[in-house]
């Protein structure tokens, strides 16, 4: 069986943005929430420094400072999710038990994003997603006892 893929509200194209505006398409958290649950694959935009590991940029004078990386969280109900960065398409598989705790924003920039501490396995990392994706962020990371449906 082949899944849907398709974007967040929170992620948004030129394409649904236009859709959006002009009232032909209109998606909500709700409906991210019912098709995640439906088995569709969500990918949900996501901000890190951290997450495959951290890659520095040069700033001058031997100053180095972490690099802001674009990527995407592909949540999929049974699987474990998954954060792809959107220049190099590397992949990097998310281990449990998750934890989730918001945090204080470091900049301005980041006042416009839902600041989140996400505890993993593998460690804990910052993340900035979209405020209206959060609610589905904490669904999709929820242990698996409290999705029935999910098998292991």
């Amino acid at each position: 069986m082949t899944t849907k893929h398709r974007l967040s509200v929170g992620t948004q194209s030129p394409l649904m943005s236009v859709l959006s505006r002009l009232r032909i398409l209109h998606h909500t958290a709700e409906r991210d929430a019912a098709d995640h649950a439906a088995g569709h694959t969500i990918e949900m935009m996501c901000l890190t420094t951290t997450i495959g590991g951290e890659k520095r940029i040069s700033i001058g004078k031997g100053n180095t400072i972490a690099r802001l990386r674009n990527g995407v969280l592909v949540l999929t109900l049974g699987q474990q999710p998954q954060w792809r960065e959107r220049r190099t398409r590397e992949t990097t598989e998310l281990q449990p038990p998750f934890a989730l705790e918001t945090v204080e924003p470091k900049t301005r920039l980041h006042a416009r994003y839902a600041c989140l501490r996400l505890g993993t396995g593998a460690g804990e990392f910052d993340i900035l997603v979209s405020p209206r994706d959060e609610r589905l962020l904490r669904l999709a990371l929820a242990p698996v006892e409290a999705h029935p449906s999910r098998t292991s």
